[in-house]
């Protein structure tokens, strides 16, 4: 093959890349660098054969073939479907019953209320005096309330009844009837023990919920 060197211009025949035999200088041949698409081929085939193996490999182990786990995962749902059921087949409280149940909560906190004030003026709020005074004072020495934010009355609406002598207590309330002394009264409790360390301000609310 016939080539001119690019330095002096010499014309000669050679078939690989070498030095001018008039100058001395090595010039390339066309296509030395020219790697035929080899590298190409190459990362092609490896693509390829990567495929392949996926293909062929043997599949991860199931869980078929592993019975303990099965067994674990058996057990769980067992006892998640169990305590499921348990906390379905238990009965939601009625309306009434969640009624005496604030209504007595409220009767705590009011016996609470005045265990206070008579822990600070010796004695309880008479019955002329009346639950009021567990929000005003009375003129009484030694009060140092509010013991209660808002008095309001009970699940039914009614007022809660309280009869005292300054000494004894009588706190209830009447009931879905609405009738003193009857076989539906809530009675307060006779003794609450964190009553005198227990702090002021002590707010009687009253949720109310429509009766189905």
């Amino acid at each position: 093959m016939k080539v001119r060197c690019p330095y002096c211009r010499h014309i000669f025949e050679t078939i690989k890349s070498g030095p001018c035999p008039q100058c001395g200088k090595t010039s390339l041949l066309p296509g030395y660098f020219d790697v035929s698409g080899k590298p190409a081929a190459a990362k092609e085939e490896r693509s390829s054969a990567r495929v392949a193996r996926r293909f062929t490999s043997p599949p991860p182990p199931l869980l078929m073939n592993r019975p303990l786990q099965i067994a674990l995962g058996c057990f769980l749902l067992a006892v998640a479907g169990a305590l499921y059921v348990g906390r379905a087949r238990k009965p939601l409280p009625s309306p009434v019953e969640e009624q005496r149940t604030l209504a007595l909560s409220n009767l705590e906190t009011l016996r609470v209320a005045l265990e206070q004030m008579r822990s600070h003026i010796g004695r309880y709020p008479t019955s002329q005096e009346g639950l009021v005074c567990l929000m005003h004072d009375p003129g009484v020495r030694g009060w140092q309330g509010p013991y209660i934010l808002e008095l309001k009355p009970d699940p039914w609406k009614h007022q809660f009844f309280y009869i005292s002598d300054g000494t004894n207590l009588l706190l209830y309330s009447a009931g879905p009837d609405g009738l003193p002394r009857t076989a539906d009264d809530l009675m307060a409790p006779r003794v609450v023990p964190a009553a005198v360390a227990g702090d002021a301000g002590v707010s009687v609310e009253i949720n109310r919920r429509p009766a189905h």
